[in-house]
């Protein structure tokens, strides 16, 4: 998929796309308490984050800066949705992440049936 970084980010729209959820805006930038950040999938005051293994050096790493990001969008109204590789692989997991995540963010008004 355009714009995608990795396999989990292809999959996750792939999954979006079949379920013709809206459409985010991707790989959108975000400079927040002087700091820059790219998320994967934006959906206005709603972000969304695969979390793919590789990419910091440690789980102590990606704590720190998750929370740290997680914070800054929280300073400006923004809520992040994470999920990993394991929420991916299950569907009805990954479906309920995402739709529960825009129907509390008012990206769509109520939460559609699973569609399998």
């Amino acid at each position: 998929v355009e714009c995608s970084e990795s396999a989990g980010e292809s999959w996750s729209r792939a999954r979006m796309i079949q379920w013709k959820l809206p459409a985010p805006e991707l790989q959108r930038g975000f400079r927040i308490r002087g700091r820059t950040y790219y998320v994967d999938f934006c959906w206005g005051r709603l972000v969304g984050e695969f979390d793919g293994e590789d990419k910091y050096r440690s789980d102590a790493d990606r704590r720190r800066y998750e929370q740290r990001r997680d914070s800054d969008f929280a300073t400006v109204g923004i809520t992040v949705c994470h999920w990993k590789w394991e929420d991916l692989l299950d569907r009805k997991r990954f479906y309920s992440i995402l739709t529960t995540q825009m129907f509390n963010a008012g990206v769509i008004a109520s939460i559609p049936r699973f569609p399998g």
